[in-house]
C-alpha cells in the first residue's frame, strides 16, 4: 500500500477484515476483479487484466466515497504476494466503453442471423441468433470454413 492507494481508496486498516475485492467492489465488477486475482493466484497466468471495474473510491479533500472505474493489472509478486496496479478510467473512456458494449449487445442479440468471415471464408464471429438457427455452439462454428455449413455447390445451382 502506498500514498496513492490511501489517497484513492482509504487507509489500509479499512481492508484488514476483508479481501480487497469484497471491500471495494460490488456485483459483476467484483466477479471480474476476483477472477483476475484468482487466475494469477492459482498460477494459471503470470498477469491478468480486469478493465472497467467499478469501485468505491475516495474523492476530494473530504474523502467522500464515490464510484469510479479502474483498469486493473494483477501480477505475481514474490512468494505468494500479488501485485495490483489500478489506473483510474477517464469519464470519456467509461462513456466510450458503454457505447461499445451497447453496440456489441445490439449485434449479438439481433433478431436476424449475422456472421463475419475472413477473406478465406473462415467464420470469425457469429451472433447468437445464427448459432441458434443453425444449431451449433460458438465453439463448433467459429473458426470453421463457412462452406462446411453450406449445402453443396451443385445444390445451389
Amino acid at each position: 500500500v502506498n500514498n496513492t492507494f490511501e489517497q484513492h481508496m482509504g487507509p489500509q486498516f479499512k481492508f484488514a477484515q476483508f479481501s480487497f475485492a469484497a471491500a471495494a467492489v460490488e456485483g459483476e465488477h467484483r466477479e471480474k476483479f476476483e477472477s483476475a486475482i484468482e487466475c494469477v493466484k492459482s498460477g494459471k497466468t503470470e498477469r491478468e487484466v480486469a478493465n472497467n471495474v467499478e469501485m468505491i473510491s475516495l474523492a476530494g479533500d473530504a474523502g467522500m466515497p464515490i464510484k469510479r472505474h479502474f483498469d486493473w493489472t494483477v501480477g505475481k509478486g514474490q512468494g505468494d504476494d500479488l501485485l495490483l496496479f489500478g489506473f483510474p478510467c477517464s469519464e470519456q473512456t467509461v462513456e466510450q466503453r458503454t457505447k461499445d458494449a451497447e453496440l456489441i449487445d445490439f449485434f449479438q442479440n439481433a433478431p436476424i442471423a449475422l456472421h463475419w468471415l475472413s477473406g478465406e471464408g473462415i467464420v470469425l464471429w457469429a451472433n447468437q441468433t445464427e448459432l441458434d438457427v443453425l444449431g451449433y455452439t460458438a465453439e463448433e462454428y467459429i473458426g470453421q470454413p463457412i462452406m462446411k455449413f453450406c449445402p453443396d455447390e451443385e445444390e445451389l445451382v
